[in-house]
């Protein structure tokens, strides 16, 4: 008297139901972690490139606001000559090189414009001096400028106007 017993399980098709379900979410948190991914890689892309641009900035800035330093216009960018030290900022395409005695580096990729501003003299002739420097760089799409201004003062103007008498 062998009764046939029921075991409690689950039927193949269960079981293929729950898989399919399951595997569908999977790939829903899967496509949603790679999008996440994908946005903060780019995110931290424009956030170095910004980063990069404002340390180009001040870094310019500094230099031009410093009265003990001579800047002068060379050929593809400027030269800034301070009592110890040579820095030389060239533009090469679209690529802003810094050179001193120490070495070389890069400061930006995607420089559009760097393009000084030269003092004119009283005889309305351009000198090698700079009164300013306009930079602007490509980002995101969309262009990123500066301006930097060199005031000489009245003591420097008085010393040109003083030099041309004579």
């Amino acid at each position: 008297m062998n009764k046939p017993s029921k075991i409690a399980a689950f039927t193949m098709v269960d079981i293929m139901t729950g898989m399919i379900i399951t595997s569908i979410i999977i790939s829903m948190v899967f496509y949603l972690f790679t999008s996440i991914n994908k946005q903060v890689s780019t995110y931290g892309n424009v956030r170095n490139e910004l980063n990069e641009f404002l340390l180009l900035k001040s870094d310019l800035k500094r230099q031009f606001e410093k009265s003990e330093h001579k800047i002068i216009g060379i050929p593809g960018g400027i030269s800034i000559l301070g009592p110890s030290f040579k820095l030389n900022y060239i533009k090469e395409g679209d690529l802003l090189i810094r050179t001193e005695k120490n070495g070389t580096d890069t400061l930006t990729h995607h420089l559009n414009e760097f393009e000084p501003v030269f003092v004119i003299n009283q005889l309305g002739v351009s000198t090698e001096k700079i009164s300013a420097l306009n930079v602007s760089v490509q980002m995101d799409n969309q262009e990123l400028s500066c301006h930097l201004f060199r005031e000489y003062g009245p003591i420097d103007a008085i010393n040109r106007s003083l030099l041309h008498e004579f």
